[in-house]
């Protein structure tokens, strides 16, 4: 199992997948090279084989698993996933992993700017985004950077401009981690490559949740 020492906790929403069925989302909150903890909505029985992919600063680790312990939290269900070598990028999870082991080391700068610097600043950013489009369907984007009106998401999904989604994702914040639900509507997409940069409005956002986006901004910039 994931010891204390080795555990690079962190929050990214993805789409697991079992042969045969649906994918579904599970959100995975530590992961090493042999081991992984993810949550979901879903019940997967001990022995379940998974496979599931993590997109981190351009590098992508497509990540295979088997379900060893299910701890039952409702509504949630909690798992130990036993990574394998065979069907998983070895390479490209450790360069993620000790990536997010680098960030999370490293010094957060001091907030400043204020309100008025907030309302108008756009952070660049790097983190994993889970959304649900409003009359179905889900899926798993990047955000590249964010302001407390609006986000730049990219994903392999060409959502269409009015669609409503509800978004979560984590901020790391100087003190704390704080998970983050929030609408966004889709104002302007665009094509790059091989994927599709999603521009979004948050709308109805609740005010603490614009303060924790406003202070990250402020964190980051």
């Amino acid at each position: 199992m994931v010891s204390s020492k080795e555990t690079n906790s962190f929050e990214f929403p993805v789409m697991l997948h079992v042969p045969g069925e649906a994918p579904v989302m599970g959100i995975i909150e530590q992961v090493t090279a042999s081991d992984a903890y993810f949550r979901s909505l879903v019940s997967f029985p001990v022995g379940t084989r998974l496979t599931f992919e993590l997109i981190h600063g351009g590098t992508h680790a497509h990540v295979t698993g088997t379900v060893r312990s299910v701890r039952d939290a409702a509504p949630r269900r909690h798992y130990w996933l036993e990574l394998t070598s065979d069907g998983s990028d070895v390479d490209a999870l450790a360069t993620i992993t000790a990536d997010l082991r680098a960030r999370r080391a490293a010094p957060k700068p001091v907030a400043g700017g204020g309100a008025l610097a907030r309302a108008s600043v756009r952070a660049p950013v790097d983190f994993p985004i889970g959304y649900a489009v409003e009359g179905g369907g889900y899926g798993t984007g990047h955000a590249a950077n964010i302001s407390t009106g609006g986000l730049l998401m990219t994903c392999e999904e060409g959502l269409v401009v009015g669609a409503t989604l509800e978004l979560s994702f984590t901020l790391e914040l100087a003190s704390s981690r704080k998970e983050i639900s929030t609408h966004a509507r889709v104002v302007a997409h665009q094509y790059r490559e091989t994927r599709w940069a999603i521009h979004l409005a948050f709308f109805n956002v609740d005010p603490a949740v614009k303060a924790l986006i406003g202070e990250y901004v402020d964190g980051g910039t």
